[in-house]
């Protein structure tokens, strides 16, 4: 996210290569002072045109199109898992956009639900990454100072006490962001026309009872946060803005000014005097695309490709718990996700204007189809970014794929050839991003490859079995952190039908 998630094509693969090698991080988390980054996160670029490859280059293991089933579930081989104790986001913030601040009031109501007592708390603070971008003022657990050590994004902060199992505190943080000017491949940030508060605040990482705290380095591609879901109250005031200022959201607030979510992995915001907007709906959840007049046609065009990729999401993997959803065009290199918003690359709106053929095979309608997807293998089902990517990813990719079976089945073997085929991909899937030295091969495993492996999937066991699956790993991973366990005991609850071969084939030897 994450995210966005897949990309142009070899003459953009080359520039793209040179933009993003360059720094290099161990594969294991330790204390750095983290350099100025490219965006961390970025869907994988499809062809650099909407013009796709002819048919001809669509390989004999394209799917065609067949009715998808709606799932039919058996019993999971465990018991539903115990509800979860999130935490609680309450943010009071204030926007001056002459000054370029955002000065902040944070607290955090934290409980430790592992089976140990904590002694210290692990944060990110992703704005930490740029020189001069994040200021801290003062911090307090339940009530009493506390400062810790601030490298780069990691923030480690000592308790006062123990913070005992089941036990909670509230973490209090005032601190101000000097909003950076945005670049053309970070989101994050303000420019002329647009505002992006993304990863804006610091958040606690989740801990695991084996491996302790879910913190990664950033890395020049790829996601490398690990969101635990969380619960979110927010206030944002805006000073010397413009009248017509527009504000997109994860949630729109309430009557009394407040931003809620529940459930969610971030809250993000963006803002513009220039927002144009068009809206659908599927079922009770509202979609709003948010564009710019230069950028209409695809923005009044993406609200309706967006209903039927949520009616068909939701049939096929279950219900999505929100209301809301926002598109944002932005002036990004590429697609990202985040809990109940989306944004989209300029780029990809540009291209659909373009296209004369009108196909539904383009970078606006997949892309955006994809980073929606992330509402499901993400924001409700969360994993690993760094080490797993491949859990969101590729079932990204193969949601697109799910897209076009389920709306368009004529033009499925097209979008092979565009999307994943074109690039001849090859690797394995269950790489970490550290494993990549560059963009394309990490991924071509990691997307593309991970879209094959679950197509061969679903080909070995069947629809009824695959689906049924998705649902139930949908369901008992909702609001967790899924892991390649959870991914196969799962599977195995749904298919006797072997398939090692196929792990063989397409995943390295997992320990």
């Amino acid at each position: 996210m994450r995210g966005s998630k897949s990309r142009l094509f070899v003459l953009i693969a080359g520039v793209l290569s040179m933009w993003l090698d360059g720094c290099v991080y161990a594969a294991r988390p330790f204390p750095v002072r983290v350099q100025p980054l490219p965006s961390a996160t970025a869907t994988p670029f499809s062809p650099l045109t909407n013009t796709p490859p002819p048919p001809t280059a669509t390989p004999t293991a394209t799917p065609w199109a067949s009715p998808t089933p709606r799932p039919t579930l058996t019993a999971s081989p465990t018991a539903t898992p115990a509800p979860l104790l999130r935490p609680l986001y309450n943010i009071s913030a204030v926007l001056d956009f002459w000054q370029r601040t955002l000065t902040a009031d944070e607290r955090i109501l934290y409980t430790n639900t592992a089976s140990a007592s904590l002694n210290r708390l692990v944060l990110n603070v992703e704005p930490n990454q740029w020189e001069g971008v994040f200021h801290l003022l003062s911090a307090t657990a339940n009530g009493r100072p506390v400062q810790g050590t601030l490298r780069g994004t990691l923030w480690t902060l000592p308790l006062p006490h123990p913070l005992a199992p089941g036990r909670s505190l509230a973490l209090e943080i005032h601190y101000r962001l000097t909003l950076p000017y945005r670049t053309g491949s970070r989101i994050f940030g303000m420019d002329a026309r647009q505002t992006n508060l993304v990863d804006w605040y610091p958040f606690i990482v989740p801990y695991d009872g084996q491996t302790g705290w879910l913190w990664h380095k950033p890395w020049p591609f790829g996601d490398h946060l690990v969101y635990p879901s969380a619960d979110f109250d927010i206030t944002l005031k805006l000073k010397h803005a413009a009248a017509n200022t527009q504000i997109a959201a994860s949630a729109p607030p309430d009557a009394h000014g407040h931003y809620r979510l529940h459930a969610a992995r971030t809250f993000v915001f963006s803002l513009s005097a220039a927002f144009e907007t068009t809206t659908s709906k599927a079922g009770a959840i509202t979609i709003t695309s948010y564009y710019f007049a230069d950028l209409a046609d695809g923005g009044k065009a993406l609200p309706a490709y967006a209903a039927k990729a949520v009616q068909t999401f939701s049939a096929a993997y279950g219900v999505l718990p929100r209301r809301h959803l926002a598109i944002v065009a932005t002036d990004a290199p590429d697609g990202m996700e985040y809990s109940g918003l989306v944004f989209l690359s300029r780029n990809f709106y540009t291209t659909y204007a373009k296209n004369a053929r009108g196909t539904v095979i383009n970078n606006l309608v997949s892309l955006g189809m994809h980073e929606l997807s992330h509402q499901w293998w993400y924001d409700q089902v969360g994993n690993d970014q760094a080490l797993h990517p491949w859990m969101d990813e590729a079932l990204a990719v193969y949601s697109e794929w799910l897209f076009y079976r389920q709306n368009y089945p004529a033009d499925v073997p097209l979008w092979w050839a565009f999307r994943v085929n074109y690039f001849q991909p090859r690797g394995e899937v269950n790489r970490s991003i550290y494993d990549y030295p560059s963009f394309r091969p990490y991924v071509n495993a990691t997307y593309l490859q991970g879209a094959r492996f679950l197509e061969a999937l679903r080909r070995r066991i069947g629809d009824r079995a695959f689906f049924a699956f998705l649902h139930d790993y949908y369901t008992q991973m909702q609001g967790r952190i899924a892991t390649p366990e959870d991914f196969f005991r799962i599977l195995n609850a749904h298919t006797d039908t072997p398939y090692q071969d196929i792990l063989t084939a397409y995943f390295a030897p997992m320990k």
